[in-house]
């Protein structure tokens, strides 16, 4: 509070419910619980040192541990930060988190890519978190894509192509548009608009 663009990562051995909001609210970094991989750590700093305008990339309009809505500036960097937010304060376990995020970036990716609008754009993000489930949906501008179409293309993708992706956060082996299918598989639902340019993430709870 006392120096509102200091430029912070957090790294905790221990979280409660509200921490990564408190995060976001405040325009930290990124929020980490340890341990870490040093490579990652390391990414974490030099993004940190390179981002130009880093705090008005993702902005709390309202949010509860249960109830987030979020505008969110669609360059890589901060779809890379927002992806480790929304890691460590999803309500499943470590792995099944990460594929939910995953999933997250890749379909706002895939909405930068094939809609009508350009990376300087926002989107906006809702988080909910039920007894029963986890839902994310994600609305922008412009025209937006057939969430089906793009899933047609890439399944047509030979099966050797897609069995060597290896699904990281590091890896930028992913090929344009499979992303999309890798999603859907980390996820229980992805159902889009008829104007495509609104999709949800759905995730049952255990």
């Amino acid at each position: 509070m006392v120096r509102p663009h200091t430029r912070l990562i957090i790294l905790t051995e221990s979280k409660v419910s509200g921490d990564v909001l408190n995060a976001l609210r405040y325009h930290a970094f990124s929020f980490c619980s340890v341990p870490v991989a040093t490579k990652h750590l390391r990414a974490l700093i030099e993004d940190v040192l390179q981002e130009a305008v880093w705090d008005d990339g993702i902005e709390l309009i309202q949010g509860t541990p249960d109830y987030v809505v979020l505008v969110v500036r669609c360059d890589r960097r901060t779809l890379d930060r927002l992806e480790q937010f929304m890691s460590e304060s999803v309500a499943l376990p470590k792995v099944e988190s990460e594929e939910v995020a995953f999933a997250f970036r890749e379909i706002v990716t895939h909405l930068i890519e094939q809609g009508k609008f350009d990376s300087e754009q926002f989107v906006e993000v809702w988080y909910l978190k039920s007894k029963r489930q986890v839902t994310c949906r994600i609305g922008a501008s412009g025209t937006g894509f057939s969430l089906q179409e793009a899933l047609k293309q890439a399944k047509r993708r030979s099966l050797e192509e897609l069995s060597t992706i290896q699904v990281r956060r590091e890896d930028e082996s992913i090929p344009p548009g499979v992303g999309i299918l890798v999603a859907e598989k980390f996820v229980d639902e992805l159902i889009g608009s008829e104007k495509g340019n609104e999709v949800f993430l759905i995730k049952y709870l255990p």
